[in-house]
C-alpha cells in the first residue's frame, strides 16, 4: 500500500509497507544535487539512529532512499497546544538533542571559515545575475570567528525546526530529514533555531533549551549566520510570486540590516 506523505514540498515521499521512501528531486531549490543529499541523509541515519535520535536507515539505490517511518506527532502542530511548563521540559530534551547532534571533528576551523565564505559568496553572486532582489541597502554584520571557532568544526543538521522533530506516542522524539546534514558550523543550527523555532516563545522556554544544550550561543554571531542563511534562501528563487516564503525571508534580512 503506497501513501504520500506531508512534508514533500521539495522531494516526493510515500509510505509503502510501513517504509518511508524518499524520492529526492527539487535540485533547483537547494545548493546540493538530489544525489548529494541522499548521500548525506544515508550517512546521518546510519550515524545518529543507534543514538536514539534519528529513524533507522534501510537501503538506498540510484534516487531514492528507505527508512524507517516515525509514528508521532510533529513538533509544529504540537506546540500550539502546549503549555508554558510543557515546552520548558520538551525544549530542555530538543537542546540535548541537538548537543548531540554537535559531534566534534577533527577538521581545521580556517577550513570550516573558507568553506562557509565560499558558500555565502556564491549565493551573493547568484543573487546578483538573477536581477530579482536588490540587495544594496543590506549591511551584513561581521562575524566573530574566534566565537565560531569556540565551538569549532561539528556534525550539523541545517534544517533543525519544529517540522523536523517527531514526538512518538512514548515520549520520545525523533529528528528527521537529514539530508542537508553534514561538518560546518554549530551557527548554522543556532540560525535556523532564531529563524524558525525560538520566534514566539517565551524566555524561559529558550532558556530552557539552551540550559539542555549545556551553553548559550552568542546572539550576534546568530545573527550575521541568520543574514547569510538567508540570503541563500534568496539565492534559490527562480521567478515565482515572491509573496509568501522569499518575501519573508527578504523583509526579515532587512530587518536584520538596521
Amino acid at each position: 500500500m503506497r501513501v504520500e506523505l506531508a512534508g514533500g514540498f521539495i522531494n516526493n515521499v510515500c509510505l509503502i509497507n510501513s517504509v518511508v521512501e524518499k524520492e529526492y528531486a527539487g535540485d533547483e531549490k537547494v545548493d546540493k544535487t538530489g544525489w548529494e543529499r541522499m548521500r548525506r541523509e544515508g550517512l546521518a541515519l546510519r550515524h545518529f539512529s543507534p543514538l536514539g535520535i534519528a529513524p533507522k536507515f534501510f537501503s538506498q539505490d540510484s534516487n531514492c532512499l528507505r527508512q524507517e517511518f516515525v509514528e508521532g506527532v510533529n513538533l509544529e502542530n504540537l506546540l500550539p497546544n502546549l503549555n508554558d511548563e510543557e515546552k520548558e521540559k520538551l525544549f530542555y530534551q530538543l537542546g540535548k538533542i541537538l548537543c548531540m547532534i554537535h559531534t566534534p571533528l577533527r577538521r581545521s576551523p580556517l577550513y570550516l571559515k573558507e568553506d562557509l565564505e565560499k558558500k555565502w559568496g556564491m549565493a551573493l553572486i547568484k543573487i546578483e545575475s538573477l536581477n530579482y532582489f536588490n540587495l544594496s541597502s543590506i549591511k551584513l554584520k561581521e562575524i566573530d570567528w574566534s566565537e565560531v571557532f569556540r565551538f569549532g568544526p561539528t556534525r550539523v543538521h541545517r534544517d533543525f525546526w519544529p517540522g523536523n522533530v517527531i514526538i512518538t506516542p512514548n515520549g520520545q522524539i525523533k529528528v528527521i530529514d537529514w539530508e542537508l546534514a553534514g561538518a560546518g558550523s554549530p551557527y548554522e543550527d543556532f540560525a535556523i533555531l532564531e529563524l524558525w523555532t525560538f520566534p514566539n516563545q517565551g524566555d524561559g522556554v529558550i532558556s530552557a533549551f539552551w540550559k539542555g544544550y549545556g551553553q548559550r550561543q552568542n546572539d550576534n554571531v546568530t545573527r550575521s549566520f541568520l543574514q547569510r542563511r538567508l540570503i541563500q534562501f534568496l539565492s534559490t528563487y527562480k521567478g515565482e510570486d515572491p509573496i509568501g516564503f522569499y518575501e519573508n525571508k527578504l523583509n526579515l534580512l532587512l530587518k536584520l540590516s538596521q
